[in-house]
């Protein structure tokens, strides 16, 4: 049995290693499962949204998926808690960066949305842009005061996945607003073990030229 155990052990490990990504949002999906399931075990029905989303927040986050900037405006003029949440966690800022609304994302900025909001899954709006590889909307979080090293609860942060996905102009501005470059995922991983990996040579150098260790 033990020598099974290392066997699970070092296999898991070797998945890290070689998909980090797909396996933190494969532990994540786990994570939300078992919580559905406890929540579920206490009530004899679960809740799609948090207790405290109104009404007038859900049709704000429908509108910001919409991309639907006049009806954004009109949920807020109303009263919509600007920081509603859907059931992941995930803001009205959050869905409009996804779904690339950059109109409705600046609305939302300029009506107090919390760029620091965290999903369930400890994402912030810029970390996930910094996956994408979304220059300008993570340059505009910056801007308005985003933390560049809160990391998501895996311990990837967004200069790891802008590195990841090889963005030297992201990389380059989150060095500059203090992002820490040897911070380090759960996994192992750092900034520059993310670009090496991925073979962004232009990403590692920079991250080398601003004190990265090997």
């Amino acid at each position: 049995m033990l020598k099974i155990l290392l066997l699970i052990g070092v296999v898991l490990l070797g998945l890290f290693y070689l998909f980090p990504k797909e396996m933190e949002e494969a532990l994540d999906d786990v994570s939300q499962g078992v919580e559905s399931i406890t929540d579920s075990a206490g009530s004899s029905s679960v809740s799609l949204t948090p207790s405290d989303t109104s009404a007038l927040e859900l049709s704000l986050l429908e509108a910001a998926s919409a991309g639907d900037g006049a009806r954004v405006r009109e949920l807020l003029g109303q009263g919509a808690n600007v920081n509603g949440r859907r059931s992941d966690g995930s803001t009205a800022l959050m869905v409009a960066a996804l779904l690339e609304h950059d109109e409705v994302v600046r609305m939302l900025i300029e009506r107090g949305a919390s760029v620091d909001a965290r999903d369930t899954r400890g994402r912030t709006t810029l970390l996930l842009m910094a996956g994408k590889g979304r220059v300008d909307v993570a340059q505009l979080l910056l801007k308005n005061g985003a933390d560049p090293n809160l990391a998501s609860k895996t311990g990837n942060s967004p200069l790891i996945e802008a590195s990841r996905y090889g963005s030297s102009a992201l990389v380059r501005d989150l060095l500059s607003h203090g992002a820490d470059v040897d911070a380090r995922a759960l996994n192992g991983w750092t900034a520059l073990k993310a670009a090496e990996e991925r073979g962004h040579s232009d990403v590692g150098q920079l991250l080398r030229q601003a004190g990265a260790s090997p």
